[in-house]
């Protein structure tokens, strides 16, 4: 992807995942957008924890949303790890245009390491929205 600098999101596609993500009727809790042709899209969406972390690859950069049980939404910034510098700052300048588009979520992860994405990492930061956490580092 390092050659592709993305000036747009499939805003239409982006839209669609995030209202299912949203709408708590349904089972889907995750959506993960990434690069397609310089355009960001939603390439896959799912019910459990562990086929969203399997998403993430160290090579690449992408977009994580996710509703948590507690009905708080999280927006995921993945860089990998070996991701070219290049993809690593259309990741940057990208994240404005996906923003344009997905608006409900309580708290932002920026991480490039999987340990990063597990549910415990996630659950602190649902709690830290929700003011469980006040003052605790």
């Amino acid at each position: 992807m390092g050659d592709l600098i993305p000036s747009s999101v499939d805003a239409v596609d982006v839209k669609a995942a995030h209202e299912k993500i949203k709408d708590i009727e349904n089972s889907m809790f995750w959506a993960v957008f990434k690069f397609k042709k310089g355009i960001i899209k939603a390439t896959s969406t799912g019910t459990d924890f562990k086929s969203f972390q399997a998403q993430f690859s160290d090579k690449e950069v992408s977009f994580g949303y996710y509703r948590h049980e507690a009905g708080v939404f999280l927006l995921i910034v993945w860089a990998g790890q070996r991701s070219s510098p290049t993809d690593k700052l259309t990741l940057v300048t990208a994240t404005p245009f996906l923003l344009a588009v997905i608006k409900t979520f309580a708290d932002q992860l920026m991480t490039g390491k999987l340990a990063g994405v597990d549910l415990d990492s996630i659950t602190k930061l649902v709690n830290k929205a929700k003011g469980l956490t006040k003052g605790i580092p």
